[in-house]
């Protein structure tokens, strides 16, 4: 990977970072749960308290959000 690319995904990974430290509690247990950490809606569910159906709509949400932080910080970069 070339230096510019390894800064461009540093940057990038700052700001997925950043997008997620403005997501609630509950939506940022359930991404890490899911994305980082490979948990099943069940465990999920299991441990925020929640159904697991709750569980895919707090997914959801969350997943729009972050995408919606990411688009405006890339409509502001271009």
């Amino acid at each position: 990977m070339s230096p510019a690319e390894n800064a461009e995904r540093e940057f990038l990974s700052g700001k997925v970072l950043e997008a997620m430290d403005r997501l609630s509690a509950n939506e940022q247990k359930v991404l890490s749960g899911i994305y980082l950490f490979d948990k099943s809606a069940s465990d999920l569910a299991a441990d925020i308290h929640v159904t697991p159906s709750h569980v895919y709509r707090l997914q959801k949400k969350a997943v729009r959000r972050v995408r919606g932080m990411l688009s405006r910080l890339m409509a502001e970069i271009k």
